[in-house]
């Protein structure tokens, strides 16, 4: 299945909402990953291995990000699917309003059990419709917050002084 869609979100807060495996993770995916389906295995600089899903599909992935913008999985583990039948790439490119075009590659066989092929039938039919409206809606929400992803990325307290460039002393009493 294959999805293609643009998002108000930069290419960097798209790629950064992909990669950044911190428990910020449940927050910025909150509408489509569930807390009771989420572990962090392992992570690296850019690489990470986790246990993720919703409603009750679950699988392991491994991500990896060799270079900006592509991000690529692959089905470790997963009750719907058999073993390493499923892989996935996420590329990001700018878009010229200033947003992001996202193409989503995702590829399954193999469905496990009564209900996989179900399940993977299914997905083939619905699955780029929902996946495009809930990953927009997720990286446009990030847009409109102007969310930071870290500390390098926050706004400074202080108009005109970098993070880090600001004392106690700069802040003001309110009353």
């Amino acid at each position: 299945m294959q999805c293609v869609f643009e998002t108000r979100a930069t290419p960097d807060q798209v790629f950064r909402a992909f990669t950044d495996f911190t428990p910020r993770r449940l927050e910025t995916w909150r509408d489509t990953l569930k807390p009771e389906n989420y572990s962090l295995h392992s992570s690296g600089a850019s690489w990470a291995v986790v246990r993720e899903g919703s409603l009750r599909m679950g699988v392991v992935l491994p991500y990896e990000w060799p270079e900006p913008y592509t991000v690529r999985w692959t089905i470790l583990e997963s009750n719907f699917c058999a073993c390493a039948h499923g892989t996935g790439v996420l590329t990001v490119q700018a878009a010229a309003d200033g947003g992001a075009q996202v193409d989503i590659v995702i590829e399954e066989r193999g469905g496990k059990g009564v209900l996989g092929p179900f399940v993977l039938g299914l997905k083939s039919l619905v699955g780029p419709a929902v996946l495009r409206a809930a990953s927009k809606h997720t990286l446009d929400r990030i847009a409109d917050e102007h969310r930071p992803f870290g500390r390098d990325q926050m706004a400074s307290p202080v108009p005109g002084r970098a993070l880090g460039e600001w004392h106690v002393g700069d802040c003001r009493r309110l009353s």
